[in-house]
C-alpha cells in the first residue's frame, strides 16, 4: 500500500494550505485530478480504499529528552464526513448532505500541532510524479526534508542512508542506485 502515502501527502497539504485541521473536500475528483489520476471507477475504487486504510491509522513519535522517552500516539483522522464519491459506505447507510453541512476531514488535533510545529513544504510536483515509485517518492522526500532543515553542507554516509531506508534486498549496492536516481531527479 506504498501508494496510500500519496494521499497522506495530499490530505496533509491540504490542511496546510487551509491553515486548519478540517478540510472541505466535496468530491473525489478534487484528489484524482490533483495526483493526475483518471475519474474511471477502479480509481474511485482505490481512494476509498486508501481513506480506509489511513483514517485508521495511527502515528507514534519517539523523542528522547534528557536521558528519557516521550512518545505520543495519535491517530491522523479525527473525523470525516465524506461525499459518497470518497466514502461509499455513507450512500450505502442512507447518508445525505445536510443543508450547511459542509463534507471533508478533521486532521486529529495533537497530530495537526505536529504539522504545523515542523511542516516541510514540498512541492506537490514531487509527490504526484512519484506516486507509483515508492521508494524513489521516500528517498526523495528525506533528500529534500534533510536539504530544508540543514544548517550548512553536511555529507550523509551510506551506512547512515541503509540505516534509514532498511531494505531487503540482496544487492545492497542497488541503493547506492537509488539514491544517486534520487539526487538526479531532484535536480
Amino acid at each position: 500500500y506504498g501508494s496510500d502515502r500519496t494521499l497522506l501527502h495530499w490530505l496533509v497539504d491540504r490542511a496546510v494550505r487551509a491553515d486548519q485541521p478540517f478540510v472541505a473536500w466535496d468530491t473525489a475528483i478534487e484528489f484524482l485530478r490533483d495526483a493526475g489520476l483518471s475519474d474511471g471507477g477502479m480509481n474511485f475504487r482505490d481512494l476509498r480504499n486508501r481513506f480506509d486504510r489511513l483514517s485508521s491509522v495511527a502515528i507514534t513519535v519517539t523523542r528522547e529528552l534528557a536521558g528519557r522517552k516521550r512518545r505520543l500516539i495519535m491517530p491522523i483522522i479525527e473525523e470525516s464526513n465524506l461525499p459518497s464519491s470518497v466514502d461509499l459506505r455513507a450512500e450505502a447507510r442512507g447518508e445525505t448532505r445536510i443543508l450547511g453541512e459542509n463534507f471533508g476531514f478533521k486532521l486529529n488535533t495533537r497530530f495537526w500541532q505536529e504539522v504545523k510545529e515542523r511542516h516541510v513544504p514540498v512541492p506537490w510536483e514531487l509527490v504526484r510524479k512519484t506516486r507509483k515509485q515508492s521508494l524513489l517518492q521516500d528517498l526523495m522526500l528525506w533528500i529534500y526534508w534533510r536539504a530544508f532543515a540543514a544548517k550548512g553542507p553536511s555529507a550523509v554516509p551510506m551506512d547512515a542512508i541503509r540505516g534509514q531506508f532498511p531494505i531487503d534486498d540482496s544487492n545492497p549496492w542497488r541503493l547506492k542506485q537509488d539514491v544517486k536516481e534520487a539526487l538526479k531527479a531532484l535536480r
